[in-house]
């Protein structure tokens, strides 16, 4: 069993700490989990797992502590790197205020620790299922190939009547499902971007690295001057 660190959604100074649970695999550090707190479920952020190499009556007794266990894990991978996380912490100590409510400033509204938002986006998939021995159009028959090649498909994806989907529902050919998706997030990873400076750009870039002064520079230019560039 492990024992899994959780900071739940509410971002209360006297709650500002973290709540232990039980789960039967591995929880990665930084995803969200549902988790019962009092007599409720709310949304929790992960900020520590324990393999106690123990089992869970094991772990109860040595411990004097009835643990409940995790729900549901939300995310596959975790929504902040090392860095932004312990970021959350100095963040914490120099105003004072809850994690949580750190961690939930560096995150989009739809990926926020909180019950109280949506955790993803409800979209249709078809899966394939089976050919069929029943006579279809030519038109069935290229969208269940299509189905059937890339399957799972978001619905959206094809261009196609909601007639074509239903009979080949109806036939058994593809599963219609609802699934949650996510945002995609890209913005933890640095990305190694050739810039092609002009001239101005080039005496900026040049003064800045060859000044001796510690005090600091302003770069200055109105907006798409190419500072950004520069930076």
């Amino acid at each position: 069993m492990h024992v899994v660190s959780v900071l739940i959604e509410h971002p209360i100074r006297h709650l500002d700490t973290h709540f232990d649970y039980l789960s039967d695999k591995e929880v990665p550090k930084g995803v969200r989990v549902i988790v019962p707190f009092s007599h409720q479920q709310v949304t929790g952020y992960v900020i520590g797992c324990l393999d106690e190499k123990q089992s869970e009556q094991k772990i109860k007794e040595n411990k004097d502590f009835n643990y409940k266990e995790i729900i549901r894990i939300i995310d596959d991978v975790p929504l902040l790197n090392e860095e932004l996380d312990q970021l959350s912490i100095s963040l914490s100590k120099m105003t004072f205020s809850p994690r949580i409510s750190c961690i939930k400033a560096m995150l989009p509204p739809a990926l926020k620790p909180s019950s109280g938002k949506k955790t993803g986006v409800k979209r249709k998939i078809l899966i394939f299922y089976k050919s069929t021995s029943d006579k279809l159009t030519k038109k069935q028959e290229e969208v269940l190939n299509i189905i059937k090649k890339n399957s799972p498909i978001f619905k959206s994806d094809l261009s196609v009547s909601d007639s074509i989907i239903k009979t080949l529902e109806l036939k058994k050919c593809i599963e219609l499902k609802q699934t949650e998706v996510y945002r995609e997030i890209d913005i933890f990873q640095s990305k190694d971007v050739q810039v092609k400076l002009n001239k101005y750009q080039v005496n900026a870039v040049n003064f800045i690295c060859h000044s001796h002064d510690s005090k600091p520079i302003l770069l200055y230019g109105i907006t798409g001057s190419g500072k950004t560039e520069v930076y």
